[in-house]
């Protein structure tokens, strides 16, 4: 590897480091011994103001990374991730619908955050109020992990290091950052759950977010901006912390959210298999175009 190279990926993982370092603090300090599910919102909010403190100092623009400020590039991003994720969510609950009603009992979809005393039936007040906490909580999560891992490690990276290696590499630090929540439960809940449980949750996770960091990533180099990645990112978490699918067997007793990692898993693996198609599609758009405008620019043989 290039010394260039090795700077660039030193910067990319001091980065990361940076942003580790808060959500340890986070999880392993404040939520257990305050006893407050802060849903990571104190890293998301503090590490965007690294963020743009680091980009103002380094004498960087935000549309350097993605994030313009143009009518066009925002509608767009809100049209892909609209129909992106309302296609995937209705496929996907659909089938895991029709999963459920093979079952002996009653399948049915659910609203609410959390907990399902959230839901309408404990009141439209109450479940409006936690719908919009969870929309906040999507909104934070997005800004903060797009601008760090599609907008600023994304673009440094791709510098010096190809797409493909610096799109595997944003997707697997951005997969190791959602262990500490289960690092948290392991050091402070050490009897949720057995090795077994452990090793399940860990491989559901490093699986899950490496998919989502990486068709993120198809979708930032695709589109060249990062709007679609905020606006997408804020649309699957909302969808996947408010619908829920549950099933009530002959005996009345209820399972809820019993697809909850199934559906999880399903919905971004269709979405990945999306995104990576488009991608594919544009860079063989791109790549007819660099060839077109060098045939065009290649000087004619004069006739003797």
């Amino acid at each position: 590897m290039e010394v260039a190279q090795q700077k660039v990926v030193r910067k990319t993982i001091y980065a990361f480091l940076m942003f580790l370092v808060v959500r340890l603090i986070e999880e392993l300090l404040i939520v257990p011994h305050f006893h407050l599910n802060t849903k990571g919102l104190l890293s998301c909010v503090i590490g965007i103001v690294i963020l743009l403190v680091y980009i103002r100092f380094d004498n960087k623009a935000l549309d350097e990374i993605g994030l313009i400020f143009s009518a066009k590039k925002i509608g767009n991003g809100l049209l892909f991730a609209f129909a992106l994720n309302v296609v995937v969510c209705a496929g996907t609950y659909a089938l895991l619908y029709l999963r459920l009603a093979q079952q002996e009992g009653s399948a049915r979809i659910t609203f609410y955050y959390d907990e399902v005393e959230r839901s309408v039936s404990s009141g439209m007040r109450t479940f409006l109020l936690w719908a919009l906490f969870a929309l906040a909580v999507a909104l934070f999560h997005a800004v903060f992990y797009e601008l760090s891992f599609r907008g600023l490690l994304l673009t440094i990276g791709m510098r010096k290091l190809s797409f493909s290696v610096i799109n595997a590499l944003q997707a697997a630090l951005y997969a190791v950052w959602f262990l500490i929540p289960i690092l948290r439960v392991l050091v402070y809940q050490t009897s949720a759950l057995d090795a077994r449980g452990y090793l399940k949750l860990v491989a559901f996770a490093l699986v899950y977010e490496f998919m989502t960091a990486l068709r993120l990533g198809f979708m930032r180099k695709a589109t060249g901006s990062l709007w679609i990645c905020i606006f997408d990112h804020i649309a699957f978490t909302f969808l996947l912390d408010m619908i829920h699918l549950q099933l009530t067997s002959s005996s009345m007793q209820v399972s809820n959210d019993m697809f909850y990692y199934s559906r999880m898993i399903v919905y971004q693996a269709i979405s990945l298999l999306i995104c990576y198609v488009y991608y594919i599609q544009k860079e063989k758009k791109a790549r007819q175009k660099l060839q077109e405008a060098v045939l065009s620019e290649k000087p004619t043989s004069s006739a003797i």
